[in-house]
């Protein structure tokens, strides 16, 4: 957790998959998240993230961001070599 700069399981999840630390935590805390995911690999994480819509990455960035949650998709589109 110290490694990837987040506080919890799932946010380490989130990061091995190349969700922006400042998001991470929120992201890997949804509600959807750990529904989907009886036992959360990183592949299957992937998998969720891959597919999830934009409002969930709106609802995961923090309020004082600058960039709203289709750029942080972006952003995550770039660093996991998921190009679009």
């Amino acid at each position: 957790m110290i490694y990837h700069g987040v506080k919890s399981e799932e946010g380490v999840l989130m990061r091995m998959n190349n969700i922006p630390r400042s998001i991470a935590e929120s992201m890997g805390g949804s509600g959807t998240l750990q529904a989907t995911l009886i036992w959360p690999s990183v592949q299957s994480a992937r998998a969720f993230i891959s597919s999830s819509d934009i409002a969930l990455w709106d609802r995961g960035r923090p309020t004082n961001s600058p960039l709203s949650g289709a750029e942080y998709q972006s952003v995550w589109h770039t660093l996991s070599g998921e190009g679009r």
